[in-house]
């Protein structure tokens, strides 16, 4: 019996008392039932929650804005001796680029690269996707441009490839759609829970049937050997798709010890494994653009007051000022900073390095970050 049974059925009740009451008893039922069928009325009457439904992600539409115009490269006035990073430049068969939403102004539409990644569209909250770059912010490339598709969530993750979820199959119809204006799709998840490496392989196997003669390229973390289980077997995964790109960098991070960002023996192991696996035709080796910093002493911490209060005093700190009641204060500490970094000459002798080792392609994270003497020691095959 539904609220709208129980309703009725109580307002016949009311009616009835109301014409023939008979003492009070009946009258105080009488008030009890209307009071019900006024709380019932209010309940039931709340709208039922609506099914979640995929919104529609616009790709592209004649309000697309207009491409941003990039700026000159920049003219550097270098802070240290710089030493010339070759005598002349290096061929790749491809050299590939990343290029961040937002940083299109500094998209050097002059430098030697075969095709762009444009970073990117993600997995939002319930599974679809957040948003899509609109192609039309660039400027007319006459050479590929990819899409990024990221999922910065290792929850997230399992969840959208776990077919048992029902999320699979809708996402690749968005990630599909989203690629329409694009020349090809760079899958980008870095958070796959352990789990889920087979669900990953049979994601990307069913998004690649999908996207057709577009073509799909994976990035997979670096590795110097094979991990039991692990989630990006680059066998595997060069198996389905048209290439893979090895985020060769990273090796020290911002919460790690101080460290090159990706050292040139670790580089060469990476390269090294990558060249045991995956095709050469297939293999992109990813360079990093940036740089690192670690600060000594870490001070940006939560404290217990016993705690601060020592800091305090080794500080000798003796005023304190309140806002509101609550107390603060200010003091200088000597800080050591220590910065890992990439320029031209690093960049060339790593790339060198690949290319010797028999690597023909290479991409670079990404446009804005760089060094801009690199471009000078690179070049594309014809």
């Amino acid at each position: 019996m539904n609220c709208n049974n129980i309703m009725n059925l109580l307002k016949e009740y009311s009616a009835c008392g109301i014409s023939g009451i008979r003492g009070k008893k009946n009258a105080l039922l009488c008030l009890i039932c209307c009071m019900i069928v006024i709380v019932m009325t209010a309940c039931c009457s709340v709208p039922a929650e609506k099914e979640y439904v995929v919104p529609e992600i616009s790709t592209d539409s004649a309000a697309a804005p207009q491409a941003v115009v990039p700026e000159s490269p920049q003219q550097l006035m270098y802070a240290y001796e710089r030493t010339p990073a070759a005598e002349e430049p290096l061929t790749f068969k491809e050299i590939y680029v990343y290029l961040m939403e937002g940083y299109e102004k500094w998209l050097n539409v002059d430098a030697p690269f075969s095709s762009l990644a444009y970073f990117g569209t993600e997995v939002g909250t319930y599974g679809s996707l957040l948003r899509v770059p609109v192609r039309k912010k660039l400027p007319d490339l006459q050479r590929p441009v990819y899409l990024v598709a990221t999922c910065q969530s290792m929850s997230l993750s399992h969840f959208v490839l776990d077919p048992q979820f029902k999320l699979r199959d809708p996402l690749i119809q968005e990630l599909v759609a989203a690629t329409e204006p694009y020349d090809g799709l760079d899958v980008d998840y870095e958070y796959i829970p352990g789990k889920d490496g087979q669900h990953f392989l049979e994601f990307l196997t069913h998004l690649k049937k999908k996207l057709g003669n577009k073509k799909l390229r994976v990035c997979v973390k670096a590795r110097v050997r094979e991990l039991q289980n692990d989630v990006y077997p680059y066998k595997k995964i060069s198996e389905i798709a048209d290439s893979i790109m090895v985020m060769a960098y990273d090796e020290h991070w911002s919460t790690s010890a101080p460290g090159e960002v990706a050292s040139m023996d670790w580089c060469r192991r990476v390269a090294e494994y990558a060249l045991s696996q995956v095709p050469a035709e297939k293999l992109v080796m990813g360079l990093p653009f940036y740089g690192r910093s670690w600060v000594e002493p870490k001070l940006n911490r939560a404290y217990r007051f016993p705690v601060l209060n020592d800091v305090l005093t080794e500080n000798n700190v003796v005023k304190v000022e309140r806002r509101d009641g609550v107390p603060w204060c200010e003091y200088d500490v000597t800080a050591h900073v220590s910065v890992w970094f990439d320029d031209a000459y690093s960049v060339i002798q790593r790339a060198r390095m690949y290319k010797d080792m028999g690597v023909q392609r290479i991409a670079f994270w990404s446009m804005g970050q760089e060094d801009p003497e690199v471009w000078n020691y690179l070049q594309v095959e014809d």
